[in-house]
């Protein structure tokens, strides 16, 4: 017996901690993003010294750096053929999605990531209740705002049709569309666009208004987008919508006022009128899926009582603020619909 218990504390390895309990890997990715490395080796490979003078970097900084970036497999190494010595190129994960430019460039997400490194070292102090000391880049005084805005808007662009067609928008059910917190309101434009007598309202802070402005121009639907400023925390909110969209909205406050805002949103639809809610969904007991969870704990340290909840949470909410059919989109992630009943 003691040789099977011995036996099976050798098989336990520290591995998991060893990966998680230092700062190396985060933050030589964050600076190399940063530094823009990836672009620059995105026409040829380069030597650390050629490298080092195109992004005026410290020559033998420059290369302990890309050694460390060869090691966590974003760029590898090879020989030139004329000059006989070490230089560096991407690997295809890093040519695809570290590359300005690209169609599937995340270089602008992991800049703020990077911005947030102070907002993650006053996480013990959230955590034991002491508040914390930075501002969050996005809260709404933030100088930041109108890029996060444009970064938002740029996302939806991405996925918005097929949001939409999982919501099966159309004239004879949605005549009018209110998209709160909704930015540039790409997600109304799309609703928009699937009839030509479907009008929507983007309700948000006056900061992003130019985006909105450009989506409608781009969209040509000027005419047929409103735009509201307020703040969906604690305004009124405008009335007489057949649907609501509530996207990636919930996280970025506690229970209580998704409560609020969830009894507020269902004064501001019709009899019959549906409320769409993306957000970010945790599981039932909120340990998975691995992403949201940690999303979780990054809106925590962003806001006071910001977090992820969990499907069952939101339909409890939906619930208690009077509507029914409430589901859970089998097609889209994170996607929720609820009806305001047709007799009210």
């Amino acid at each position: 017996m003691a040789n099977d218990t011995t036996q099976g504390q050798r098989s336990v390895s520290p591995d998991i901690i060893f990966r998680l309990a230092y700062y190396y890997d985060t933050k030589t990715f964050l600076t190399s993003v940063s530094l823009g490395i990836y672009t620059a080796l995105s026409a040829h490979p380069l030597s650390a010294q050629d490298l080092a003078k195109r992004l005026s970097l410290h020559p033998e900084a420059c290369e302990v750096l890309l050694n460390a970036l060869v090691a966590l497999e974003l760029l590898r190494t090879e020989i030139d053929n004329h000059t006989g010595e070490v230089v560096y190129a991407n690997t295809p994960v890093s040519d695809n999605f570290l590359v300005e430019g690209r169609p599937e460039y995340m270089g602008d997400w992991l800049r703020i990531d990077d911005q947030s490194w102070d907002i993650w070292g006053d996480l013990e102090h959230v955590i034991r209740g002491y508040g914390r000391h930075q501002q969050s880049i996005y809260a709404p005084t933030s100088p930041e705002i109108i890029k996060l805005a444009g970064m938002y808007d740029m996302e939806a662009l991405a996925v918005a049709a097929k949001v939409i067609d999982d919501l099966d928008v159309t004239e004879e059910s949605t005549k009018r569309v209110l998209d709160i917190g909704g930015g540039g309101g790409r997600f109304a434009a799309e609703c928009c666009k699937r009839g030509p007598n479907i009008t929507a309202t983007v309700f948000d802070r006056l900061q992003v208004r130019q985006v909105f402005d450009e989506v409608v121009r781009q969209t040509n639907l000027n005419g047929r987008m409103s735009f509201i400023w307020g703040d969906f925390h604690h305004d009124v909110l405008p009335r007489g919508f057949d649907l609501v969209l509530l996207f990636d909205i919930l996280h970025l406050q506690g229970a209580a006022k998704n409560r609020d805002l969830l009894w507020r949103v269902r004064g501001s639809l019709e009899p019959g009128g549906r409320v769409a809610i993306k957000d970010v969904l945790l599981n039932d007991n909120h340990t998975s899926p691995r992403r949201a969870a940690l999303f979780s704990v990054n809106m925590m340290a962003h806001f006071p009582d910001a977090r992820c909840f969990s499907a069952r949470e939101i339909a409890s909410w939906l619930t208690e603020a009077g509507f029914d059919e409430v589901r859970v989109s089998d097609t889209f992630p994170g996607l929720m619909t609820a009806r305001v009943p047709k007799n009210d």
